[in-house]
C-alpha cells in the first residue's frame, strides 16, 4: 500500500482526489511536491492523498470528528500528518517533526507507522529554513525508496 500523505483540507477544491494535489503553483500540494524533489507522475503515484475535510474551510472539531472515522482507514498504514492541526487531530500521536512513530495506547491501534512533517503551506515559517527544507526532501526520498523496496 502507497504512504499516506494527510492534510487539513483544500481550499479550492472539495473533491477528494484534489488532496495535496500539486497545481496551482503555490499551493500546499505544490510546495510539498517541489521540496521532495520527485517528477510529477512520480509523485502522484508514490503517495496516497487524503485531507481530513472535504471542505474548502478548516474547522479543527470537524476534522477531529474526521479523524475519528478514518482510524480504521488508516491502521495498520504509513501516515505522514501534515501540519500541528492534523497531528492534533490524531490523538495518541508524540507530536515530533520527521519522527517515525508506532501508534500509542489510546490513539490509532495498529501496527502503522505515522510521523509528521511541517504544514506545506505558505504561511508555515517552519519552511523558512533550508535545513528544515533539506530534511523534508530527505524525508520524503527515503519514504518513496522503503515504499519502493516493498
Amino acid at each position: 500500500m502507497r504512504p499516506i500523505l494527510l492534510g487539513m483540507n483544500n481550499p479550492q477544491s472539495t473533491e477528494p482526489s484534489m488532496a495535496l494535489w500539486p497545481d496551482p503553483p503555490g499551493c500546499a500540494g505544490h510546495r510539498l511536491w517541489v521540496i521532495s524533489g520527485m517528477g510529477r507522475t512520480e509523485w502522484l503515484e508514490m503517495f496516497e492523498r487524503r485531507n481530513l475535510l472535504d471542505s474548502t474551510r478548516w474547522v479543527q472539531a470537524e476534522g477531529e470528528k474526521s479523524a475519528d472515522r478514518m482510524r480504521g482507514e488508516l491502521r495498520d498504514r504509513v501516515v505522514v500528518m501534515c501540519g500541528v492541526d492534523v497531528a492534533r487531530c490524531v490523538e495518541g500521536l508524540p507530536r515530533g517533526l520527521f519522527c517515525w512513530h508506532r501508534p500509542m495506547s489510546g490513539g490509532v491501534e495498529g501496527q502503522g507507522w505515522w510521523a509528521r512533517i511541517p504544514h506545506p503551506s505558505g504561511k508555515c515559517r517552519d519552511w523558512n529554513d533550508p535545513i528544515v527544507v533539506e530534511c523534508a526532501r530527505i524525508f520524503l526520498e527515503e519514504l518513496a525508496a522503503a515504499h519502493a523496496d516493498g
